[in-house]
Formats: C-alpha cells, sequence, structure tokens
C-alpha cells in the first residue's frame, strides 16, 4: 500500500498488512457474476485488502468470452490473481 489513504473511523484499529503481492494474510473474494460496474465499484473501495478473485461455479460457462477476458483483465491490473472455480 504506497499510496497514503485516509479511512473513515480512524479510531478502529486494523492490523498491518504486507504489501501486493502478499504472502501471508491472503484475502479471496468470490465473484458470482458481479456486473463489470460493480466489480469495479468493490475494487476501488476494498481492492487494498484484496488479493484473488475467484469467478465461482459455472458461471464463465454462460458469459461471452470478450466480457470474462473484461473481468479477469480488471482483477488483474488491480493486483489480483484471477481464477476460475473448476466443477468437479
Amino acid at each position: 500500500m504506497t499510496a497514503k489513504t485516509e479511512f473513515a473511523f480512524s479510531s478502529i484499529p486494523i492490523p498491518e498488512r504486507e504489501e501486493k503481492p502478499r504472502t501471508r494474510g491472503l484475502t479471496m473474494m468470490i465473484d458470482w457474476g458481479l456486473p463489470l460496474g460493480h466489480q469495479k465499484d468493490c475494487l476501488e473501495g476494498q481492492g487494498l485488502y484484496v488479493d484473488e478473485a475467484k469467478i465461482a461455479a459455472s458461471i464463465p460457462r454462460v458469459m461471452p468470452a470478450d466480457y470474462l477476458k473484461k473481468k479477469i483483465r480488471h482483477y488483474c491490473t488491480s493486483h489480483l490473481r484471477a481464477n476460475i472455480e473448476k466443477k468437479r
């Protein structure tokens, strides 16, 4: 976290975290088909704390390929690993 960000409720302590890419204390989010705008909003608000995004279940199968590529690209440019959950 190179840029100094002012957070609300500064009286509530937050543990120190490694800068990205982290090797400990990783946080994952599950994307259940978030629209691109919602994805952008989520990452703008909480992206500092998220390390990996998993696009869940069969959702990628029903997305147009170019849309899925945009989602993955946005996660990558936000310094998150993007994974697609494989059904077994």
